[in-house]
């Protein structure tokens, strides 16, 4: 193997090893929004008026999460595998 090589490899390593690390973090973050929006949606059941509008929020505040968890998958999945799928 050559010298280049090597380094590549190491490179490719250390750069799966901190997305895995990164996307652990971006899950926890992602599970504390949604279980807040959650909470939040709960919380106007009881409200009159706006709740309509609020909760219009609240779901693209969940959904952004959801898409942003799928980005995160792809990213971990690549940290498991060194294969980045990006239709997957």
């Amino acid at each position: 193997m050559t010298e280049t090589r090597c380094r590549d490899d190491k490179e490719l390593l250390a750069l799966r090893e901190y997305f895995r690390a990164v996307g652990h973090d971006f899950n926890n973050v992602h599970g504390s929004i949604l279980g807040y929006a959650d909470l939040l949606k709960e919380q106007i059941a009881h409200l009159n008026g706006e709740k309509e509008l609020l909760s219009k929020y609240i779901d693209m505040i969940i959904k952004a999460t959801e898409q942003a968890m799928e980005l995160n998958n792809k990213v971990s999945k690549f940290a498991h595998t060194g294969k980045f799928d990006k239709d997957a």
